[in-house]
């Protein structure tokens, strides 16, 4: 794995660790989340689930709940990521907040 797909996978799973937020590929700043979102979910790092949408296909939603905190706790401490700063920057709050409209 080069460097720059390290750091985007550690800085995405140090978001969803430190925040419990439940994030989709487009709310991430991150071009093409998703090649970082499914490694991340395939080693059981993180859980993403499908979210139907009405007339629209499904997206899914990623997060670390209880069973996967541990190994992403550990992860994160392999990279000495757990005492860092929560990187909020990788978030885009736009996109956010029009998700968060559209389900109130």
């Amino acid at each position: 794995m080069n460097a720059r797909a390290l750091h985007h996978k550690l800085n995405i799973l140090k978001l969803l660790y430190d925040t419990g937020l439940r994030v989709t590929a487009s709310q991430l700043i991150i071009s093409n989340a998703n090649q970082y979102l499914i490694p991340l979910e395939e080693a059981k790092l993180i859980s993403r689930v499908e979210v139907p949408r009405e007339n629209s296909s499904p997206y899914k939603v990623g997060f670390v709940n209880r069973d996967t905190r541990k190994k992403a706790k550990d992860y994160l401490e392999k990279y000495n990521m757990l005492n860092r700063e929560t990187p909020f920057y990788i978030l885009n709050f736009e996109v956010t907040q029009k998700t968060e409209q559209k389900e109130v």
